[in-house]
């Protein structure tokens, strides 16, 4: 995941000052570890800045790791004298050895944060933030606090959609963060010429190339899916459709996704790249269904005889929220939405919401689906497609539902006697 300070179409871009860009580098770190799960939610708390919602460390050892790293990037003066945990010593610099700040100095040109396995010690990922430090021109116009605010926004809103796009991570990890500097040699391996005399070399935690896949941080543009998902009948999405339908047929019926295959729409039906939230697919036979009656014979009136093009009641994705429901016991149903079909089948991605998690309960945008009342939501036809088919709605088009009822009540004489 690379990140460059030079506006271009390909990266987000964010620049600023140096106290600002440390800030970022402290809220983005934070993020990272929060999303992918290296430190619990215990371990952070929610704080009001640049207008939006950021993660600040509440564990004392992370707080003066980061701290003590992001203090010799910026270089003002030590924030934290806190211990720092033991895997990160090598890279903390004692109070009585003064360097100048690396982004002052304009020394820097990479911040990396890896997260390592805590077992086999294998690095599993590392998010690389790429410097490019500017000399002001006699053009150059001071930017605004709201243009800032808006580029931290969008920084923190790629973290969140490139997080979606990763596998999640089963095993125990760690972190460490490593600082490039413009004297390194090619290799990426740092040389030591212009470090402090309390830093030294470090492991740089590189991936192999044959197992290593780059992910570039770009805009979380859902509104190209969201395009290519209205033109539901070009060569592209066709395609695309067919290739998902043959991949998801070879999966279980109902299997659990690492992200949603139409981010766009998941995101309108109330899903967050965040803890708590999971996607699970199934897949659903289309059509009707026969009476189950031995050899088709209805023994009974003649208006109960048929046994073949019977439809029922609730739609194929009310159909697809029970059965994920029932298979999740644990977790609350909260949408689904349709994402391919072919000849035999159809296939929905539905969203479940983990009730027991701090991430859920913390958030009061979704916390009230913690309630007990809200359990089997799916079964009792309570979430939006199970409204739909009992004609729960407002405006023209809901004005004769219930069928029965409606005509029962335009076809019925009611006379009130006086008394």
């Amino acid at each position: 995941m690379r990140q460059t300070s030079r506006p271009s179409p390909e990266a987000i871009a964010l620049r600023g000052s140096a106290i600002s860009v440390a800030d970022y580098f402290r809220y983005a770190i934070y993020s990272i570890l929060f999303l992918r799960g290296v430190y619990a939610i215990e371990d952070f708390m929610v704080i009001n800045k640049f207008d939006l919602e950021l993660l600040v460390a509440t564990n004392e050892d992370l707080e003066a790791y980061v701290a003590s790293v992001l203090d010799q990037v910026e270089r003002t003066s030590f924030s934290s004298g806190r211990n720092p945990p033991e895997e990160a010593k090598w890279l903390i610099p004692s109070r009585d050895n003064y360097h100048p700040g690396w982004l002052a100095s304009k020394s820097i040109k990479q911040l990396v944060l890896a997260i390592v396995s805590k077992e086999s010690k294998e690095t599993l990922e590392r998010w690389i933030f790429d410097v490019q430090i500017l000399d002001p021109t006699p053009t150059t116009k001071p930017k605004s606090e709201a243009d800032f605010h808006r580029e931290v926004h969008l920084m923190l809103a790629g973290i969140r959609g490139t997080n979606s796009m990763l596998s999640e991570i089963q095993e125990p990890t760690l972190c460490n963060i490593l600082v490039y500097l413009k004297d390194d040699a090619s290799d990426g391996t740092p040389t030591g010429e212009s470090l402090p005399d309390a830093w030294e070399d470090a492991h740089p935690h590189a991936i192999e190339q044959e197992f290593a896949t780059e992910v570039k941080l770009k805009h979380a543009a859902t509104s190209l899916h969201k395009e290519l998902a209205k033109k539901k009948q070009s060569d592209i999405f066709r395609f695309l459709t067919r290739i998902r339908c043959w991949e998801y047929r070879q999966l279980n019926v109902i299997h659990r996704a690492t992200r949603p295959s139409r981010p766009d729409k998941a995101r309108r039906m109330g899903y967050k790249a965040k803890q708590g939230y999971v996607i699970y697919r199934v897949r659903i036979r289309r059509g009707g269904r026969k009476r189950n009656v031995k050899k088709g014979i209805v023994y009974g009136k003649p208006v109960h005889q048929g046994v073949t093009k019977l439809k029922y009641r609730r739609s194929l994705r009310a159909v697809a929220e029970q059965r994920v429901g029932k298979r999740c016991g644990n977790l609350r149903v909260l949408n689904s939405y349709w994402v391919g079909e072919d000849s035999i089948f159809k296939f929905f991605e539905v969203i479940l919401i983990d009730p027991s998690h701090k991430a859920i309960r913390r958030d009061a945008r979704i916390n009230w689906i913690c309630a007990p009342v809200h359990k089997r939501r799916d079964a009792r036809a309570l979430t939006a497609a199970g409204k739909k088919n009992r004609g729960i709605g407002r405006g023209p088009r809901h004005s004769q539902f219930p069928r029965r009822k409606t005509w029962k009540r335009h076809n019925t004489l009611s006379l009130r006697r006086y008394r």
